[in-house]
C-alpha cells in the first residue's frame, strides 16, 4: 500500500505539471491505474485486522483480484476519461466516459464493505482493541472522504482539478491510523515496520531521481537502480516478516512447554506426596519386624527383610529427592539454619549405612582427624540429606572393595568431606555433565535404579551454603566424591 501511495503522489504530480494533453491525459490515466488497488487493499486489511492470518475464502478472494484487474484496465482505456483539454491558465478539463462509472462502483463497493466489517468487528470488541478499531474507522471514512470530493467529485462533477495536489496528502490519516492500530495492538513487530519504513523511503528518493532525470542514459540507470531496489526491498521485508513469525511462533511454543513443564512439577509433587506417606508406614513395620517386636523369626527371614528394608529406604531418597527439587528450584525449601559440627553428621550417616555396607561384604571406614575444626552453620537435615546421596550411591555402585569416608581441613576456612569407593569409575566426558539435573552415569544407567537427581541436589544444596561440590574419577580405579563449607565466620556472602 506504501509504495502504491508512493506512485500515486508522483504520477498525480507528473500529470499536474504542464505538458501536452497527450502527455497529461496518459498520466491521468496511470493515476486512475494505481489507485486502483487501493479500495482492494483496504478491504482485504479490515477483513484479517486484528489477527495476523489471511483467512478470506479463496472464491471472495479471486472476485475481488478479478474486479480490480477489470476496473485498472478500464483506468488505462479512453473509456475512464475520453479526452484532456489544457486550459490557459495552465489546468486541464477532463472529460469522463463510461469507465469512470465502473470505477466508481468498484472504489465505493469494496470500501463500504470493508467499513461494514471494522464496525462490526468495533461493535464486538472492547477495551484497547476497541480504541484502536475506532481510529481505525475514523481514518478511514475521512481520509477518502476528502479523497473522493478533491479527486473524483471535483473532477467529475466540476470539471476542476485544483483540489487533486491534495488527494496523495489524505492517505496520510489512514497511514497514521493503520499504523497507530497495529503497533499498539501488537500486531506487526517494529522491526518490520522500521524495515518496510526504509526500503520505502529508499524508493521514494530513487523514484524522485527518476523524475528529475537529464538524459535517457540517465534515467535508464536510475530505472534500473529503482527496480532492483524495489526486487530486494520486497526480499528483505518478506525475510524479516518470516523472521519475526518464526520468533512469535517459537515464544507460543516457549510458553506451552513451560506450562506443560509446570504441570509436570506439579504431578511428580503430588505423586511424590502420596507416595512417600505409604513407604515410610512400610520402613516403620519393618523395622519392627526386623528388630523382633512381633516375635523371633528365622535368621534367613531376617535377611530377607532387612534387603527389604534397604530397598525401601532407597525409594524413600528417591522420592524426597523429587519432592526437594521442585522446593529447591522454586525457593519453596524452608531452611533451618543452625551451628553443628559436620563430623556429627557424618558419623550418624555412617552409623546408618554400616549394616548396609555389612550385607554387600564391603569394608566401610571413617576418618575424622581428631583435631579438626568442622563448625559448620548450615541446616544439618539438609546436610545430612547430601551425606547420605553421596554414601548411598557409593554402595550403590561398588560390589567389591572398600569405602572409605573422611573428613579433612585443605586450608583453615573450610572443612571438605570425601566419600571414596573401589566402583567401576566415571569418564572424564561424564564427569562435565554429572551434577546436571537428570543425568547418571552411562554406565550405571539399567544395572541400578535411580532418577539422576540426587547428585542435582546435591549441588544445589552445598551451594546454597556457600560451599563447593565436584569428584576425582577415572574408569576402573573407583571415585572420589567430596564437598567443601566454609566454617562459622569464614562464609564468603553470595
Amino acid at each position: 500500500m506504501a509504495i502504491l501511495l508512493i506512485a500515486w503522489a508522483a504520477t498525480n504530480y507528473l500529470a499536474l505539471s504542464p505538458g501536452s494533453e497527450e502527455t497529461r491525459l496518459f498520466w491521468v490515466r496511470i493515476v486512475m491505474f494505481v489507485t486502483t488497488p487501493l479500495a482492494p487493499l483496504i478491504f482485504l486489511l479490515a477483513s484479517v485486522f486484528p489477527e495476523a492470518n489471511f483467512n478470506i475464502k479463496k472464491s471472495l478472494f479471486l472476485v475481488i483480484l478479478f474486479s480490480t484487474l477489470f476496473t485498472a484496465a478500464i483506468a488505462l482505456s479512453p473509456y475512464t476519461f475520453t479526452k484532456l483539454v489544457n486550459l490557459p491558465d495552465g489546468s486541464f478539463r477532463l472529460y469522463p466516459g463510461w469507465g469512470i462509472i465502473a470505477y466508481a462502483i468498484n472504489l465505493m463497493v469494496l470500501l463500504s464493505w470493508g467499513l461494514a466489517k471494522l464496525v462490526q468487528k468495533y461493535k464486538k470488541s472492547n477495551g484497547l482493541l476497541r480504541k484502536q478499531l475506532g481510529i481505525f474507522v475514523y481514518s478511514i471514512v475521512i481520509s477518502f472522504s476528502l479523497m473522493t470530493l478533491t479527486n473524483f467529485i471535483a473532477v467529475v462533477v466540476f470539471k476542476t482539478i485544483s483540489l487533486t495536489m491534495l488527494g496523495p496528502t489524505f492517505t496520510l490519516l489512514i497511514v497514521a491510523g493503520i499504523s497507530y492500530a497495529i503497533i499498539r495492538h501488537g500486531l506487526l513487530d517494529i522491526k518490520i515496520l522500521a524495515t518496510e519504513l526504509f526500503v520505502v523511503f529508499l524508493l521514494l528518493i530513487l523514484f524522485a531521481k527518476i523524475v528529475i532525470f537529464t538524459s535517457i542514459g540517465e534515467l535508464i540507470v536510475d530505472v534500473v537502480i529503482f527496480v532492483s531496489v524495489l526486487f530486494f526491498g520486497i526480499l528483505l521485508i518478506r525475510s524479516v516478516i518470516r523472521e519475526v513469525m518464526q520468533r512469535e511462533k517459537l515464544q507460543v511454543l516457549t510458553e506451552r512447554l513451560k506450562a506443560v513443564d509446570k504441570q509436570k512439577d506439579e504431578f511428580v509433587s503430588m505423586a511424590a506426596h502420596e507416595l512417600r506417606a505409604p513407604m515410610t508406614a512400610i520402613k516403620g513395620y519393618l523395622s519392627m519386624v526386623v528388630e523382633g517386636d512381633a516375635g523371633d523369626i528365622p535368621e534367613k527371614a531376617r535377611g530377607f527383610l532387612a534387603d527389604t528394608a534397604a530397598i525401601n529406604e532407597r525409594l524413600i531418597r528417591l522420592v524426597n529427592n523429587m519432592l526437594n527439587v521442585s522446593r529447591i528450584e522454586e525457593g519453596r525449601m524452608v531452611y533451618q539454619i543452625e551451628q553443628e559440627n559436620l563430623s556429627s553428621v557424618v558419623r550418624a550417616a555412617f552409623a546408618q549405612f554400616r549394616s548396609e555396607t555389612e550385607r554387600k561384604g564391603l569394608k566401610f571406614e571413617l576418618i575424622i582427624p581428631p583435631e579438626i575444626k568442622d563448625r559448620i552453620e548450615v541446616d544439618m537435615d539438609r546436610i545430612h540429606e547430601v551425606v547420605a546421596n553421596l554414601l548411598s550411591n557409593a554402595i550403590k555402585y561398588t560390589e567389591k572393595g572398600k569405602i572409605t569416608v573422611r573428613l579433612s581441613q585443605p586450608n583453615p576456612g573450610n572443612v571438605r568431606f570425601e566419600v571414596e569407593d573401589t566402583g567401576p569409575g566415571i569418564s572424564k566426558e561424564e564427569q562435565g555433565k554429572l551434577f546436571q539435573k537428570f543425568v547418571r552415569a552411562e554406565s550405571s544407567i539399567g544395572k541400578t535404579t535411580g532418577t539422576g537427581l540426587g547428585l542435582y541436589i546435591c549441588r544445589l544444596l552445598i551451594e546454597k551454603f556457600y560451599g563447593r561440590i565436584g569428584l576425582i574419577s577415572e574408569e576402573k580405579k573407583g571415585s572420589i566424591f567430596w564437598f567443601e563449607i566454609p566454617l562459622v565466620n569464614k562464609k564468603v556472602t553470595a
